[in-house]
């Protein structure tokens, strides 16, 4: 009977463990996804400029890291960078490449600013990443939406003025 019950009890132990872990990786996706969302929703906001957009990424980084409290984020888009506060390189630090129409024109950056334990890759999550290269191609996208509208808006001035001096045209004539 005693080993059942030691044979139950390591069994419900066992469980919990297995429980307690599920939660923390499901904890962890929660907080990459509300960064993800939140991106969308600020690089879908036409009232932001990009400059705020990037300065917004960039303060949403640290979040969805596992040790949020301890982590700072930077945007780098063509010498600019847009940083949280405390904000320095050092050993342990994830960064992906921002890459606009072929060309390298950035970074995401997530540095943590007090050692952290290493785990299985380091002190990163496999997970933080994936997250991180996701925000990456984001960043891409968002940049190469707003170019294409900044674009659009350009020729569509410059044929107003076309059609424009073609009326004087008309008229002079």
């Amino acid at each position: 009977e005693e080993v059942e019950f030691q044979e139950f009890v390591a069994e419900a132990v066992a469980v919990a463990l297995v429980h307690q872990e599920v939660q923390s990786r499901l904890r962890e996706r929660l907080k990459e996804m509300r960064c993800l969302y939140n991106v969308v929703l600020m690089a879908d906001n036409p009232d932001l400029s990009l400059n705020e957009v990037l300065k917004g990424v960039a303060d949403l980084l640290p979040s969805a890291w596992q040790y949020p409290d301890k982590a700072a984020g930077r945007v780098v888009l063509d010498d600019h960078g847009y940083s949280t506060r405390g904000f320095t390189e050092t050993a342990q630090m994830q960064s992906a490449a921002i890459i606009v129409g072929g060309q390298r024109r950035g970074s995401i950056d997530v540095a943590y600013l007090t050692e952290r334990p290493r785990i299985y890759e380091g002190p990163f999550l496999k997970e933080e990443r994936h997250l991180i290269d996701a925000l990456a191609r984001e960043g891409s996208g968002i940049i190469e939406h707003r170019q294409a509208r900044q674009d659009k808006a350009r020729l569509e001035d410059q044929l107003r003025h076309a059609d424009r001096l073609a009326t004087i045209g008309q008229l002079a004539a």
